[in-house]
């Protein structure tokens, strides 16, 4: 019976030490992410973190206040001044059934949707920097 017990103690150890090990080396992983040397990586990290529902914690846990208020603001759009100018947007189809175009609301926001009946004829043009 003793040395079941005994078996059974060493066995819990090894786990427990097993796991405290995996802890560190994770926070020692995330530590690097967030102040290594790579800048890009660890916006991208904290971005990412943020946007995220669950895990908005880790944020706070490896940044300050201001770390976080400084890469939420290099990493947040533009508000445009001015509205855009639909008629500059030419849509080349074939079939005008292929897309349509309706208008969207909610409570909260409003928008513009474009129904695509073949997804496969379209691609996405960006401008420079983007």
């Amino acid at each position: 019976m003793k040395k079941t017990l005994k078996v059974i103690g060493r066995i819990i150890i090894v786990i427990l030490t097993t796991v405290i090990w995996l802890v560190a080396l994770l926070y020692f992983i995330i530590s690097q992410m967030c102040h290594g040397p790579s800048k890009t990586a660890s916006n991208l990290f904290a971005t990412s973190i943020l946007e995220s529902g669950q895990m908005k914690f880790l944020a706070n846990i490896f940044y300050s206040k201001a770390e976080l208020e400084e890469i939420v603001k290099q990493n947040s759009m533009a508000s445009l001044s001015g509205d855009t100018d639909a008629s500059l947007i030419d849509v080349a189809v074939e079939n005008k059934e292929d897309i349509v175009i309706e208008k969207v609301a909610g409570d909260n926001f409003e928008g513009t949707m474009m129904i695509i009946n073949d997804p496969s004829r379209v691609f996405v043009g960006t401008t420079y920097p983007w």
